[in-house]
């Protein structure tokens, strides 16, 4: 037999039980309601579309870019060339190939002689450099659904830099040109001329660009796959990349059809806001 415990003793096991069984209740009921708040919007939507989400569905893709950050031209040659193998035959109709250290610029030829893709249907047009025929032009090549152009425009660091330098330089000269005309009389602007005047900026920046560096200049990537150590743009031109989704590829030696084909659909499920 064991000794009986006293009533205090008893009542004090009793009451620390209580607060530990309370105190545990507390806790999990507010990690319940954590995982609610992160989670039941995304539960709802998929379920039903109960709950409203906010952004919208992106477009189809039909510009792609890449950074390469760590081109080895020994190793990676066949790598691109499965990745550009893949973006012909999803029908991309441009893909910005961006190298910080011009090495891949400069090696286009190597690039173009890779067997896959001198085998591809239709046309595999690669360019260095913003410059180039209009996109819309596919000399001697019928548009079907296995036949069409894919552009493949090869960049290094100087080709983020002077096309907005001849920008601004012709932005610099029509502002002279239209102080210059503008009357004396003529009344100060209005804030809702200058509000008319950013949102209409975009638009202006990306004409003056294709009028300095080219129609390839003109292109918005609708995302881009960073292959490398880190995520990183190196520099990328950053008109190009002001709107787009930024995924991170990996080391570019283990890039494949089947990586980008879940990053593509990684981008089709995401909600676009531009910046709302």
């Amino acid at each position: 037999m064991y000794p009986a415990l006293p009533l205090k003793h008893l009542a004090y096991y009793v009451l620390c039980l209580w607060i530990w069984v309370r105190q545990t209740a507390l806790e999990w009921r507010d990690r319940a309601k954590q995982a609610l708040r992160s989670h039941a919007p995304v539960l709802f939507a998929r379920l039903g579309g109960l709950v409203p989400t906010r952004g919208v569905s992106p477009r189809p893709p039909t510009v792609l870019g890449l950074i390469v950050t760590d081109f080895s031209p020994q190793t990676h040659f066949q790598a691109l060339a499965r990745i550009l193998t893949w973006a012909h035959f999803q029908g991309y109709k441009a893909v910005l190939v961006y190298d910080p250290s011009g090495s891949l610029k400069e090696q286009r030829a190597a690039l173009e002689s890779q067997p896959q893709l001198a085998t591809l249907p239709g046309t595999l047009n690669i360019q260095a450099g913003w410059g180039g025929p209009p996109l819309d032009t596919v000399p001697g090549v019928q548009e079907s659904v296995t036949s069409h152009e894919t552009r493949v425009v090869l960049l290094a660091a100087e080709d983020s830099e002077w096309p907005l330098d001849a920008a601004a330089a012709g932005c610099g000269a029509e502002a002279k040109a239209e102080s210059a005309d503008a009357a004396p009389d003529t009344p100060p602007r209005t804030h809702s001329d200058m509000l008319a005047q950013a949102l209409a900026a975009p638009d202006r920046l990306r004409r003056r660009l294709v009028t300095a560096a080219g129609p390839a200049a003109g292109l918005d990537p609708d995302f881009l796959v960073v292959f490398g150590p880190v995520l990183g743009l190196g520099g990328f031109p950053a008109w190009a990349a002001r709107s787009c989704e930024i995924y991170f590829g990996g080391p570019l030696c283990q890039a494949s059809g089947s990586k980008l084909q879940s990053i593509l659909r990684r981008h089709a499920r995401t909600k676009l806001r531009h910046g709302r």
